[in-house]
C-alpha cells in the first residue's frame, strides 16, 4: 500500500487537471468505431507484468511492471489506462501492446505529457513495421496518436524518450476498428533473425559468420558486436562497424540464402548521423538510399517490400562530432521462388492423327486449280 500511495502522490493530477477524452464514434466513414481496451477489470495501482485484456496483451519490456488507471482515477478517461513503471516509480517504462486480432484506424491519448517528456510509437502488421509516430509533451499534458488509415496492426510498442527527471507519459482512450478475417492464403515461411547473442561482445575481427549470414567490416577497422539489453540492444543484439572508437565503419551484410521482407533498426543515430544502404540481388543493385538519424535516437530500416535480395551494403555517412549508428533488430524471411506455371497439357497420339487428318481434310476442301 505505501508503494501504491508513493506512486500517487508523485504522479498524481490535480483535480479537474485531465478531463476525460470524448471521441466521435461511428462505421466505415473514417470515424473510429467504439471497439476500445478495458484496463477496469484490473484494480488500480501497481501490478505484475503482463496484463491480459479482452483485445490485447499489455506488456513492461524495460522497467519494473505495470500501473493500472481505473475509469476516473486522476482524471483517466472511460475504459481507464496504462503506464509502465521504471525505477523511481516513474511511467518512463516501454509498453508493447499485442492485440489479439489485426486491428484498423488504431487511435490513443498520452496523459501527464509534460513538456520534458516524449515517446517513439511504432505500429507493426506480423513484426513489419507500418508507421512510427515521434511524440513529445504538450502545455495541457494531453497528445494524441493516430494510426489512422493503417490496417493490419497486431503491435503497438512505445519507447518512452522523456527526460531522465520526467514523469513519462500515461495512456488511455485506445479506439479502433477490429479487422475482419481474412481468407486463408499460401503459407508464408517463418519469420527470422540474424542473432548476434552467441558472439563475443565487443570488438571481433572484420569480418564474423553467424550462419544465416557473413557480416565484413568493409573500411579497414573491426566489427563490434552487442549481446541483448547491451546499451538497450533489443533481442538478438546488433553489430556496428567499430573504427577509431566510434561507429562509422562500412558493412557488407552476405545472406546464406535468397531473403524477403528484410527489416532492421539502427540505433545511437543522432540527427547528424546518416549512412547509404544498397540492396543487391547477387550483383544486381535494387536500390540505394540515404537515411538519417532522428532525435529519438533510432531508424528503422523498412525494406519489407523488396521480393528477394543476396547481400547489402551500410556506407556511413555521419558527421564527424558523432559517433555512427549500430545495427540490430534484422527480421526476414527466406526466399521461396514462386512455383513454374503449368505446362501445356501434350495431346495423346490418337488426338494427334486426327487432327492432322481433319487439317489435310480442310487443305482438299478449300483447294482450287489454277484456271
Amino acid at each position: 500500500m505505501k508503494t501504491i500511495v508513493a506512486l500517487l502522490f508523485f504522479f498524481g493530477f490535480a483535480a479537474g487537471q485531465l478531463s476525460a477524452a470524448t471521441l466521435n464514434v461511428g462505421n466505415s466513414t473514417g470515424q473510429f468505431t467504439a471497439a476500445t481496451l478495458n484496463f477496469d477489470i484490473i484494480p488500480f495501482g501497481v501490478t505484475d507484468s503482463p496484463v491480459v485484456l479482452a483485445n490485447a496483451t499489455v506488456a513492461n519490456t524495460k522497467g519494473e511492471g505495470l500501473y493500472i488507471y481505473n475509469s476516473g482515477l486522476y482524471g483517466m478517461p472511460l475504459g481507464g489506462g496504462v503506464c509502465g513503471l521504471q525505477t523511481g516509480y516513474s511511467c518512463t517504462g516501454d509498453l508493447s501492446l499485442s492485440f489479439s486480432n489485426p486491428i484498423s484506424n488504431l487511435k490513443l491519448r498520452g496523459y501527464t505529457a509534460s513538456l520534458t517528456d516524449g515517446a517513439k510509437i511504432t505500429a507493426y502488421a506480423e513484426d513489419v513495421a507500418v508507421g512510427t509516430l515521434l511524440i513529445t509533451g504538450t502545455v495541457n499534458e494531453q497528445v494524441d496518436v493516430s494510426f489512422k488509415g493503417l490496417s493490419g496492426i497486431t503491435r503497438l510498442d512505445i519507447f518512452d524518450r522523456s527526460n531522465p527527471v520526467s514523469r513519462g507519459i500515461a495512456y488511455g482512450d485506445f479506439y479502433f476498428d477490429i479487422d475482419p478475417p481474412k481468407p486463408p492464403g499460401p503459407p508464408k515461411p517463418p519469420l527470422e533473425a540474424l542473432s548476434f547473442d552467441k558472439l563475443t561482445e565487443g570488438i571481433n575481427t572484420a569480418k564474423i559468420d553467424i550462419g544465416s549470414a557473413k557480416i565484413t567490416q568493409t573500411s579497414g577497422g573491426q566489427i563490434y558486436i552487442y549481446r541483448t539489453g547491451s546499451f538497450d540492444m533489443p533481442q538478438n543484439g546488433g553489430v556496428c562497424a567499430y573504427e577509431n572508437g566510434t561507429c562509422m565503419g562500412n558493412l557488407l551484410v552476405e545472406f546464406l540464402n535468397p531473403v524477403t521482407e528484410l527489416i532492421f533498426a539502427g540505433y545511437f543515430a543522432k540527427s547528424s548521423d546518416a549512412a547509404y544502404i544498397s540492396l543487391f540481388d547477387q550483383d544486381f543493385l535494387i536500390s540505394r538510399t540515404l537515411f538519417s538519424g532522428d532525435p529519438a535516437g533510432s531508424i528503422l530500416f523498412d525494406f519489407s517490400d523488396v521480393s528477394r535480395l543476396t547481400k547489402l551494403v551500410i556506407e556511413d555517412a555521419s558527421a564527424g562530432e558523432f559517433k555512427g549508428i549500430a545495427y540490430g533488430d534484422f527480421k526476414y524471411r527466406t526466399y521461396q521462388a514462386p512455383p513454374p506455371p503449368p505446362s501445356p497439357v501434350p495431346l495423346p497420339a490418337p488426338a494427334l492423327m486426327l487432327l492432322a487428318a481433319f487439317s489435310l481434310l480442310l487443305g482438299f476442301r478449300f483447294f482450287r486449280p489454277a484456271c
